[in-house]
């Protein structure tokens, strides 16, 4: 995919599968983007094609049904956004959350991708 002047993917993105069915696992990846120069494109050109790379991962087993969602910080997406782009109404700083067992808390991360299969994958796989 060849990046526009804004330096985004020029052609359509493909959604992202966020109505399935929650799964049995899930795997959190929370990262920080650095402030060097061309790190931002490099991440832009690795989550641009993200569906690509799930399909790749699993088409192994096809049936445990993997997905993988994007999602990036509010003050990372105004960094990234295309100056024409509008800001996503609700795009806010996250609000952590507290539970009777678990606790979301507040992190300086940028970028978040969760993925998970919605059943068992065989480790013979």
């Amino acid at each position: 995919m060849a990046p526009d002047d804004a330096g985004v993917g020029a052609e359509d993105p493909e959604a992202q599968a966020v109505l399935l069915a929650l799964s049995p696992a899930a795997v959190f990846l929370v990262v920080t983007v650095n402030d060097r120069p061309g790190a931002a494109q490099q991440v832009l050109d690795v989550v641009a094609d993200i569906n690509a790379l799930v399909r790749a991962v699993g088409f192994r087993q096809a049936s445990a049904g993997l997905s993988c969602i994007v999602g990036f910080g509010s003050a990372y997406w105004d960094r990234i956004r295309p100056a024409d782009a509008p800001r996503p109404a609700g795009l806010h700083a996250f609000r952590p959350i507290s539970g009777a067992v678990h606790d979301a808390r507040r992190r300086q991360a940028t970028c978040c991708s969760t993925s998970g299969p919605s059943g068992p994958i065989s480790p013979s796989s």
